[in-house]
């Protein structure tokens, strides 16, 4: 049988579902974006070639189809514009994880726009593919904003590195200590006023040194200012409570909070906290068959930067006292406050019990980087139950 008509008679059999009449597959790029028509009740396709960003001309385009229709585009460098422009009325069109769609090797050997149109839409017919949230445009915004603050704090890691390795390689090292004989922590208003008060014997030497110095300050003024405008508009958005509410869990700072409220927006989304477990990659891959089952490494799939944000928090828990209690902003409802104090309690708790255990310092990282992912889940999802039964 043709792949025609396989997918007439595919077409056939759910015909009488209550699923879409027309499947839009879009293969969406920057310049151009590719849509291929799908009529669900004869099977018949039909694709044409857009301008990227003429989404006027593709909505009027589409509505030539029968109703209800649904369009799905793998997320990418579009970002959620289609899905947000295209949807209208009975039009739904929705991104789908280019990660999980099904590979074939006529996939990979006959790969075109039109083709990769037509493979998205009957995928999509078939029920083969796995839709991406689409958040609102400020929760889109908060994750741009957490985005941008990551870059500049790798800069000014950066420049700040630069600073120290110019000095290391002349013999000048930073060596303040305290009354107590420990070493005082660099890059405070102290080790500023050493460092430019530094003079290499050089010429060439000092006004690099001079150069890489400027490069550190402007570094950290980008830094602290992209931070300080965060916290401004963390507290005037939707969020704000659960970015607050998260803050009071040991090893959660605000950016860790701020990201981590970014990424989830919606706490309802995860119905259990294996999934969210399993969204942030940190549970286990698996290789099983028959009666052998092996699980592996992290899967690792998902947001890098939550991630990471979330097994630094794992390893401050290593130093985190569970007896001491954390101060928390006051407009947090004291049920949470003490929900999150009782959940802290754990988080170091388990730690400790894994590497008394014997357990692997990383592993037992990667254990608790789950964990604290899952008690974030759980107090976000009361601070937003008890914000809508405040609200009802």
């Amino acid at each position: 049988m043709s792949k025609d008509s396989s997918t007439k008679a595919q077409a056939a059999d759910v015909a009488s579902d209550p699923r879409p009449r027309t499947i839009f597959g879009i293969d969406s790029h920057a310049r151009t974006t590719t849509v291929c028509a799908l009529v669900v009740a004869t099977g018949e396709t039909e694709t044409r070639t857009f301008r990227g960003n003429d989404y006027a001309a593709m909505s009027a385009w589409m509505a030539g189809f029968p109703r209800p229709a649904r369009g799905v585009y793998e997320a990418g460098c579009t970002g959620f514009v289609p899905a947000r422009l295209l949807s209208s009325g009975d039009v739904a069109v929705v991104p789908i994880a280019p990660s999980k769609m099904p590979t074939s090797s006529e996939s990979r050997t006959r790969k075109n726009d039109r083709n990769d149109a037509a493979r998205l839409a009957r995928l999509a017919l078939a029920g083969e593919l796995r839709e991406v949230w689409v958040p609102s445009e400020e929760v889109e915004g908060l994750r741009d904003l957490m985005h941008a603050i990551d870059d500049l704090r790798g800069q000014r890691t950066r420049a700040y590195q630069r600073v120290l390795g110019l000095l290391c390689r002349h013999g000048v090292v930073w060596e303040e200590r305290t009354p107590k004989g420990r070493l005082k922590k660099a890059w405070g208003a102290e080790f500023w006023r050493w460092l430019r008060a530094v003079e290499l014997a050089d010429p060439a030497s000092q006004a690099a040194l001079l150069a890489a110095i400027r490069a550190a300050e402007s570094a950290r003024e980008q830094y602290d200012e992209v931070l300080r405008r965060a916290r401004e508009l963390a507290a005037a958005s939707s969020l704000a409570g659960a970015i607050e509410a998260l803050q009071c869990l040991k090893c959660v700072s605000f950016v860790t909070a701020l990201a981590f409220c970014a990424e989830v927006g919606d706490f309802s989304r995860f119905g259990s906290g294996r999934k969210v477990t399993s969204w942030l990659g940190l549970a286990p891959s698996e290789s099983s068959s028959a009666l052998s089952t092996r699980l592996g490494a992290i899967t690792r799939c998902g947001c890098q930067l939550l991630r990471s944000l979330l097994v630094e928090g794992a390893w401050a828990a290593t130093r985190c006292s569970p007896a001491s209690a954390k101060a928390c902003p006051a407009s947090v409802d004291p049920r949470v406050r003490e929900r999150a104090r009782t959940l802290s309690q754990r988080l170091c708790e388990h730690r400790r019990s894994l590497v008394a255990r014997g357990v692997a310092p990383r592993k037992a990282n990667a254990a608790t980087a789950a964990e604290l992912g899952r008690f974030m889940l759980f107090l976000g999802r009361e601070q937003q139950r008890l914000e809508a039964a405040a609200a009802a």
